[in-house]
């Protein structure tokens, strides 16, 4: 069974889909039939996870659609012409999907306008009126500007396994799990002409990506920064090429894996990849940079003699508290009674917010949130959930 993970597919595809492509005019293209689907009994893999291919004549289709549970976001027009491009979100299948065939055998066309691939016009194929596209053509490494790095012009690549008759397509594919990881506490990040920068941040239980403005690697809160920085002086053909990622060790810098980025498009911002391979500098980084881990006492008293306290629970492991800081609004503390601390929720720029918290089972306790914008623009109250051992307090 086919399980999308996108939502709506309707005036527009993909989770990630930033915008639409208003176009004011469309020419009517003749589209001419090239081939045919044929049966098959090759098994086709995008991102290791099994996909229905249809075979014209040793090439092999996929539909852009199917493409959507693979890793991949699609760009229509909001005027139903078609689709504009296919992007690779960075990461792989969200859960198992296995596609079987479902178009009949029948007459291949191409349209005669392409369709852009992560910012790269390819082959548009026409499947009974459905797009597709030719793996083998996307995964072409040979004589490309990724070729170094394994990785043909769409930031892909195909492999051939003729004793188990299987076609495995392969995108690129972030990596950046140590971002999220129990070292990553206490810290915000900036990145900044393929290299990462670490802030310390006391307020951090979870790592922050900042803006910067592209000038320096210091974070920036002005007009015009962008996540993804590149200076004045960054070379324009290096975008949309893999590049070297580097950490900054504040002496110099290190290599610890590979960047790319896909350069804005009418229809959508840019989007930048980070592939970490080499784990240990990033880690070795991040426990310089941040404040050393605060024992119980230290943190409790590191909030409460600064800041309101409203309410408290507490058990034998852990400490939960609502503070509010003076002319500001509330934030919820976790302490931990071995070391450490975690914040919950932080509310301090808005004075008119109200926060409870309750125990909901072992170590786990509901955060109520008031007043709540609902999705209809009633007002309500946001209920959340944390089983507090799964948190980070190193």
């Amino acid at each position: 069974m086919r399980k999308g993970w996108h939502g709506m597919k309707g005036r527009w595809l993909g989770g990630w889909c930033l915008g639409f492509c208003l176009l004011l005019s469309f020419p009517v293209w003749a589209n001419q039939v090239v081939g045919r689907t044929y049966e098959t009994d090759i098994q086709t893999k995008v991102n290791g996870v099994p996909i229905a291919g249809y075979n014209m004549g040793g090439k092999t289709l996929v539909l852009a659609e199917d493409l959507l549970d693979y890793g991949f976001s699609c760009w229509i027009s909001v005027k139903g012409e078609g689709i504009l491009e296919i992007a690779s979100t960075g990461y792989g299948p969200s859960q198992d999907v296995e596609q079987e065939a479902k178009l009949p055998l029948g007459p291949v066309e191409v349209a005669d306008d392409p369709v852009s691939f992560n910012g790269v016009p390819v082959t548009k194929y026409l499947l009974q009126g459905q797009v597709a596209v030719c793996l083998e053509e996307l995964g072409e490494v040979a004589g490309s500007k990724n070729e170094a790095y394994g990785y043909s012009n769409y930031l892909a690549k195909t492999n051939w396994d003729g004793e188990k008759r299987e076609l495995s397509f392969d995108s690129f594919l972030s990596q950046t799990a140590v971002l999220q990881g129990p070292e990553a506490t206490r810290l915000d990040y900036t990145f900044l002409d393929d290299t990462l920068y670490f802030w310390p941040n006391d307020l951090r239980y979870r790592m922050a990506l900042l803006p910067s403005d592209g000038s320096n690697p210091q974070p920036s809160q002005g007009e015009g920064t962008q996540s993804y920085a590149f200076s004045a002086s960054y070379p324009k053909e290096k975008q949309g090429t893999i590049q070297p990622l580097w950490v900054s060790t504040g002496e110099g810098k290190e290599a610890v894996g590979q960047t790319v980025t896909l350069p804005a498009t009418p229809w959508r911002s840019a989007l930048t990849y980070l592939s970490i391979v080499e784990t240990e500098p990033v880690v070795a980084q991040m426990q310089k940079v941040r404040t050393p881990q605060k024992s119980y006492a230290e943190a409790y008293a590191f909030f409460t003699k600064t800041d309101q306290l409203e309410s408290q629970i507490e058990n034998e492991a852990y400490t939960v508290c609502v503070l509010r800081e003076e002319n500001g609004g509330p934030f919820v503390v976790v302490f931990a009674k071995e070391g450490g601390y975690v914040v919950l929720e932080d509310q301090r720029d808005n004075r008119e917010k109200t926060i409870t918290v309750a125990w909901n089972g072992e170590n786990a306790v509901d955060l109520k949130l008031s007043p709540f914008a609902g999705p209809h623009g009633d007002v309500t109250t946001m209920v959340t959930n944390w089983v507090l051992p799964q948190l980070h307090f190193r």
